[in-house]
């Protein structure tokens, strides 16, 4: 658990000093975390349920892991997938806190908003710094990283859109 202190206070030199030398039994640990809780909100403690929630959240860590290594090799740095992949579930573990804040948001709603979109800002910042520091981007490839994936699944949603009308049409 030190390694998690160290990462949310210092990202960028804990992820210098740790890359090399991973632990992974602390990855699958804080996958097991997130299955329990997400399990616990939801439909009830089940080893299933459990396992589910948790292959759910791993499948989104490395379909997140993949765009952005993709994005990053195209630009012409070298992939670290792994890593990037590990230190995206140490980043993850901030969303933890947020069936605290849905309780507090079922109390007193705009308290529970702000209090959810913050966890949810602190998560983003922290996937950033982690994508910056594993891949050593400038601001502007950073930028590219995450802009050119949202733009290509906005045009490719246009283009299947106006083929489904095409089509519609044409019958």
């Amino acid at each position: 658990m030190q390694l998690l202190q160290g990462y949310f206070s210092h990202a960028q030199k804990t992820i210098q000093l740790f890359s090399h030398r991973k632990h992974w039994g602390l990855w699958w640990f804080f996958l097991l975390v997130h299955g329990v809780l997400s399990a616990l909100q939801g439909a009830g403690l089940n080893v299933w349920v459990v396992a589910a929630h948790a292959l759910v959240w791993a499948s989104g860590l490395v379909l997140m892991a993949l765009i952005i290594d993709a994005m990053v090799q195209l630009m012409g740095q070298r992939g670290e997938l792994k890593t990037c992949l590990y230190w995206l579930g140490f980043a993850s573990t901030v969303l933890w806190l947020l069936p605290s804040a849905q309780m507090i948001h079922h109390q007193w709603v705009l308290v529970g908003s702000v209090v959810g979109l913050s966890i949810y800002g602190v998560w983003g910042y922290h996937v950033v710094k982690t994508i910056q520091q594993v891949y050593s981007l400038n601001r502007w490839q950073l930028m590219a990283c995450f802009i050119v994936p949202i733009l290509f699944g906005i045009v490719m949603a246009m283009v299947l859109g106006a083929l489904t009308l095409y089509k519609v049409l044409m019958l």
